[in-house]
C-alpha cells in the first residue's frame, strides 16, 4: 500500500497517519479511534475498521484474532426502537394541490 493511500475516507486518514500513530505509541484500535478518528465518520467504520484493524495487527505483529474490538456505544439520546424500525419517510408534508376545479376562473 502506498503511504498516501486513504485508510479512512470519511475522516481523511492515510496509511502514513496510522503508521506514525502506532510508532508514537497508539497501539490499540481504541487509541487510534480516539487519536485519529478512524471509524468515527459518517460510515461509522463500515468502510475502514476491518482494514485499520488488519493493518494494526500487522504493525504489531500479532494475529488479527488477538486484536481488541472497536467499542460500539449507544446514541447520546435514547431513541425509541419504533423510530429506528420505521420506514424511511420524507418528514416534510406534501404541499396541497388544487383540485380539478379549484383555481379556475369564475
Amino acid at each position: 500500500m502506498s503511504r498516501k493511500t486513504l485508510l479512512c475516507r470519511c475522516e481523511d486518514i492515510t496509511v502514513d497517519d496510522c503508521e506514525t500513530a502506532v510508532a508514537d505509541g497508539y497501539a490499540c484500535f481504541e487509541d487510534l479511534k480516539r487519536f485519529l478518528g478512524v471509524g468515527t465518520g459518517p460510515c461509522q467504520g463500515k468502510a475502514c475498521v476491518q482494514t485499520a484493524m488488519r493493518m494494526l495487527a500487522d504493525l504489531r505483529e500479532i494475529p488479527l484474532d488477538d486484536m481488541d474490538v472497536m467499542t460500539f456505544r449507544p446514541p447520546v439520546r435514547p431513541i425509541p426502537f419504533a423510530v429506528l424500525a420505521a420506514a424511511d419517510a420524507d418528514p416534510r408534508p406534501e404541499p396541497e394541490r388544487p383540485g380539478p376545479t379549484e383555481g379556475v376562473g369564475p
